[in-house]
């Protein structure tokens, strides 16, 4: 009967003590769960899995309680807390009539107190969930979700008026100030930016055996999800016409003595070193463009993010070699692995680059609109003050520029020394430099 499925909808917070795996239960709940909602049309899906509890708040409730269960450390098995984000990540832009779909109604836009955007906001309220190895991808996803609800659009008035409380939530707890303030400030001279240490430990990388590891690159996406959130949120200020608040916001990047903004860019990871394991590997033994182009795939993630780039299916060129050990193979392998890493770090340094240049822009931008419709004086005289928009623009040309021109930056070309020096000598990927070369444009007007 289809009356059951609401039950096993609940069973998605169980959590079985007296089992091996207490996760169990819920895990199978949310298996059947996942199939409904991938095999059939929103409405009907949200129709089964809610019963005659319309509203779905119960179904809010539920996936909450599972969402909250932190994973088991000696589970072998997939993790609830990564497949509930998974799942929040692939509806979320589904259209429906109501414009409730299944994850804006497990996030609480139906008006259920008890839901995940609330867990997701206290999970990232913790350094060490970010930070981990272990869930600094569920970190990531977090993050990119607090960003989609951000840039919702076209929803009906009783779920954009769900959208809109949960927005006023976060101002009023200072969340975009205090998280940018938590990857890019810095709480003295020896205790340097979360950052600066992700982007150094690249550079120390480059130079060993190990690759860049995944925590770098989710640590990344998190910072570029938070600047694109944080770029939207100071369109909607100005929209809004609150310039105190639009004030507030930038200058937790803009003030002195060195602004945010300018050391986060100093220390964005654009590219690769010229020498080290990683780009020798990548350029030595690369197998035929053939067996290359066959076994190429889709970096997985984000299409706004991913798109562009393309790793190796490891079992597919394998099976170009056949079943026998070769040393080919074996080369071709320690090729691809390397190759895969590289261009999930890649994805990386452009995401972050991009965000930054997002975020640079919509403060340029929309500090004209809150200066035009307020006599307020504040934003004004901190965006007016021309050395600051120069030091950052002549940053962001340095950045872009070889070492040997940096003549050409004038008495500016000292902002170079210090502790941000550990990019030189390296290069800058395309996909680094296209969105820093937009901002250029950008703040060239000022």
């Amino acid at each position: 009967s289809f009356n059951i499925l609401p039950i096993i909808v609940e069973h998605i917070g169980y959590s079985a003590c007296s089992l091996s795996n207490p996760q169990g239960i819920a895990l199978n709940a949310f298996c059947l769960t996942s199939y409904i909602s991938q095999t059939m049309p929103q409405e009907d899906c949200l129709r089964l899995l809610c019963g005659t509890d319309v509203c779905g708040i119960r179904l809010s409730r539920s996936f909450s309680r599972g969402l909250s269960e932190p994973p088991r450390e000696d589970s072998s098995t997939c993790h609830l807390r990564d497949v509930i984000l998974d799942m929040i990540l692939n509806n979320i832009g589904l259209h429906t009539e109501s414009s409730l779909n299944l994850s804006l109604m497990m996030l609480g836009l139906n008006g259920s107190k008890q839901n995940c955007l609330n867990v997701i906001l206290d999970l990232i309220n913790s350094s060490h969930f970010i930070l981990s190895q272990k869930t600094s991808s569920s970190a990531s996803k977090c993050f990119e979700i607090v960003f989609r609800v951000c840039e919702l659009t076209s929803l009906s008035p009783p779920v954009q008026s769900q959208r809109e409380l949960f927005l006023e939530k976060i101002r009023k707890i200072g969340f975009w100030e205090a998280q940018i303030f938590r990857f890019l400030g810095t709480s003295g001279p020896l205790s340097p930016s979360i950052l600066h240490e992700v982007s150094l430990s690249y550079h120390s990388e480059h130079d060993s055996e190990s690759l860049a590891p995944r925590r770098g690159n989710n640590v990344l996406h998190s910072i570029s999800w938070l600047l694109k959130g944080a770029a939207i949120e100071l369109r909607a200020l100005a929209e809004l016409n609150r310039p105190s608040q639009f004030i507030s916001l930038v200058d937790t990047l803009l003030s002195p003595p060195v602004p945010l903004l300018q050391n986060a860019l100093l220390d964005l990871p654009l590219g690769q070193s010229r020498c080290g394991s990683v780009g020798q590997i990548i350029h030595n033994d690369i197998p035929s463009k053939d067996i290359v182009d066959a076994s190429s795939v889709p970096l997985p993630g984000p299409v706004d993010v991913c798109s562009n780039f393309h790793v190796i299916d490891i079992e597919k060129m394998q099976g170009h070699f056949g079943d026998e050990y070769s040393l080919a193979k074996e080369r071709a392998t320690k090729w691809a692995h390397a190759w895969n890493k590289f261009v999930s770090r890649v994805c990386a340094f452009s995401h972050i680059s991009e965000a930054w240049s997002d975020f640079t822009m919509a403060m340029l931008i929309f500090s004209r609109l809150v200066s035009r419709t307020n006599e307020h004086n504040g934003i004004i005289n901190m965006l007016g003050k021309s050395r600051v928009v120069t030091e950052i623009l002549c940053t962001t040309l340095l950045r872009l520029t070889h070492s040997g021109h940096l003549k050409a930056l004038g008495p500016y070309a000292h902002i170079s020394c210090g502790n941000n020096s550990f990019y030189e000598g390296d290069m800058i990927e395309a996909e680094c430099g296209f969105p820093l070369s937009n901002s250029v444009l950008t703040l060239t007007e000022y």
